[in-house]
């Protein structure tokens, strides 16, 4: 069973990935979109949660992640969160760096938000670069969870992005 269950518009590489239709912004409009997942086991270190695409010319300007107890018992899942390059999470400036390292969040019911992270998060997502194809953005496991996830247990990331101007 997969760990994450998903409709999957990635691909059949992909096992549950990304499940949102991404809405392309039309002129100086900021579109948000939450993209929900099901949480099916503990899963394994390097495992991909692709869950949404960053459409071409466009720049995250926040997200949220908010999930259940995703990680029942000891709570030693963790994860990296961003845009997801050759299955890691890009450290490129040009990314937006990673939005979470090694974060234990997903181990209790949590809400975490993007502008409450440290500067230095902060600065480097302001300082994305467009692409001029889709990026997408998801989690990678970077430690195991103890127990499995709670029956129906979601992870949900909501990003809130805009169309890329003059090259930011």
């Amino acid at each position: 069973m997969p760990l994450v269950t998903t409709q999957n518009f990635f691909g059949a590489g992909f096992v549950g990935a990304g499940i949102r239709p991404m809405p392309d912004p039309m002129g100086s409009e900021v579109v948000q979109v939450r993209c929900p997942a099901i949480v099916n086991g503990t899963g394994a270190i390097g495992d991909v949660i692709p869950m949404a695409k960053i459409p071409a010319g466009c720049i995250v300007i926040d997200w949220q992640v908010d999930n259940d107890d995703i990680d029942t018992g000891a709570a030693t899942i963790a994860a990296d969160l961003g845009v997801i390059v050759a299955g890691a999470v890009s450290a490129t400036a040009a990314n937006g760096g990673k939005w979470l390292t090694a974060s234990t969040a997903l181990g209790a019911p949590a809400t975490t938000i993007g502008h409450h992270q440290a500067t230095a998060v902060i600065n480097a997502l302001a300082r994305m670069s467009p692409d001029v194809a889709e990026r997408s953005v998801g989690f990678v496991l970077t430690a195991v969870g103890a127990g499995a996830a709670a029956a129906n247990a979601v992870i949900g990331l909501t990003l809130t992005y805009r169309a890329a101007y003059a090259g930011n």
